[in-house]
């Protein structure tokens, strides 16, 4: 095999070696009694041995299967490939994942082979349930259908012109479906191409009634975020995972016309920054200004943080109307009990209270969110009295107590208005980094009909689109 190693050069050597070997066996050892015949022995044995080690090094190395779990291969970051080669990413489903038991159903006529061998397990008709149960013990995963249990370390299923339907998740899924054991249980990937994941993405991430340039905008950026983020989840064995965390893909489940012509329309278009793939943030609402790249916690942010995460007015002039003042939680309102929020601090050492006393919100960003919280407690001393407690939290982590569904953003304000209940105000949903997505389909919308090249410029200051940084 082309490229398989120095194999030639090694067996020359170690024959020549042998040879040497044996030639001067042969001279010195009939000086000595009772050994004329040993050295033909020898140089034979050399001999073989240098052919054994030839064959070794003449063996190509065995290239690992693709679709390997960690398990038997990890597999390793890789460079980023060029937005139009339309690469397969390996999407992690973590609804379908952790249990000890998946099935999965064909749409149409599937195969099922052995992901480290590419060996052919079984056939399942369409519509033919099959459930692969993990054997910690064995650590195969067991697959029971109609006929003999196989087994088998790591499985792909494979159907052509159908898809594969999980229905504990109600999802539905393009071909194949990776299946390995991992920590906690069996772990699922989808192998998709990237712009059959981003038809997957924008149902996930946008309604279908939104302005086709403000879905046109969200698949540059979604294909933009994707390319850029591979390496996310490298080590659990896949790029990405199906969540929030990276970006909603619901596979195949929902249609969206309107997200399936955007993505066709963009493909192979990203956003860049001097060359390099940009850092495409987005949020539900910014509430009307997104915030500095500085102010937001997020684990894959770069450092320095891009200077295009920068404070952005969201409306057509400093006075005008906000682009998503149409958002349901562009103002919201929430009643938190504070038993309730006592004990999710409580829950933390770092964060734990005793008996929560009071709330404040401190310092803030130039865009108004919280960026400090004060809290007083009260909790029991080691001698039986009691004792004043103040803690400091971030915004961030204050919010991410509280509950995100609660406290919608950290563009907000607290008081108590009963000794057993806060309220909390505020307005914008998410963190308000990048591009604000209702903002988007406001823009796209009458009077001003911006297009998604403008959107995405003005989201992310200073930007281009295109195919090439």
């Amino acid at each position: 095999m082309k490229g398989s190693g120095p194999s030639r050069p090694v067996f020359s050597f170690c024959r020549r070696l042998a040879s040497s070997c044996s030639g001067f066996l042969v001279a010195w050892f009939p000086h000595l009694p009772g050994t004329r015949t040993l050295p033909k022995a020898i140089g034979m044995g050399l001999s073989l041995a240098a052919l054994a080690l030839g064959c070794a090094a003449n063996r190509p190395s065995l290239p690992r299967h693709p679709g390997a779990p960690p398990a038997l291969a990890a597999p390793a970051p890789r460079p980023t490939p060029h937005p139009g080669s339309n690469p397969v990413l390996r999407i992690g489903l973590r609804k379908a994942s952790g249990g000890v038991a998946v099935t999965v159903v064909p749409s149409a006529r599937a195969m099922l082979v052995d992901a480290a061998t590419g060996h052919r397990l079984a056939v399942l008709p369409s519509g033919q349930p099959a459930r692969l149960v993990l054997d910690v013990h064995a650590g195969q995963i067991q697959i029971e259908r109609p006929g003999p249990v196989i087994a088998a370390p790591s499985v792909r299923i494979q159907v052509r012109g159908g898809r594969l339907a999980i229905p504990t998740t109600s999802g539905r899924y393009p071909s194949p479906l990776l299946v390995y054991p991992a920590a906690g249980g069996l772990q699922v990937v989808n192998e998709v191409r990237l712009e059959t994941y981003l038809e997957g993405v924008l149902p996930g991430e946008l309604p279908p009634s939104f302005a086709p340039e403000a879905q046109k905008a969200l698949a540059v950026a979604a294909r933009t975020y994707a390319l850029r983020n591979l390496d996310k989840h490298t080590d659990a064995g896949y790029d990405l995972c199906d969540g929030p965390h990276c970006q909603v893909y619901l596979g195949h489940t929902t249609a969206s016309p309107r997200g399936l012509r955007a993505v066709r329309a963009t493909r192979g278009l990203c956003v860049w920054f001097r060359g390099q793939l940009a850092c495409t943030f987005y949020s539900a609402d910014c509430g009307g200004q997104t915030t500095f790249a500085r102010e937001v916690p997020l684990p894959d942010m770069p450092a320095p943080p891009p200077s295009y995460l920068r404070p952005v007015r969201d409306a057509p002039r400093p006075a005008g109307p906000d682009y998503c003042r149409r958002s349901s939680h562009h103002w919201w309102s929430a009643r938190v009990p504070v038993a309730e929020l006592e004990a999710r601090l409580n829950e933390d050492p770092g964060t734990a209270v005793g008996k929560l006393l009071s709330a404040r919100f401190g310092d803030r960003d130039v865009t108004g969110r919280v960026q400090r919280v004060f809290l007083e407690g009260e909790v029991l001393a080691p001698t039986g009295a009691t004792q004043r407690l103040t803690r400091m939290l971030s915004g961030w982590e204050f919010r991410r107590r509280v509950g995100p569904r609660q406290m919608r953003s950290t563009l907000a304000k607290i008081e108590r208005v009963s000794p057993e209940e806060f309220r909390i105000t505020g307005t914008g949903n998410g963190h308000g980094l990048g591009l604000c997505q209702i903002g988007a389909d406001g823009m796209a919308r009458p009077p001003y009909y911006a297009n998604f090249r403008q959107i995405l410029r003005h989201y992310y200051p200073g930007v281009q689109v295109g195919k090439e940084g």
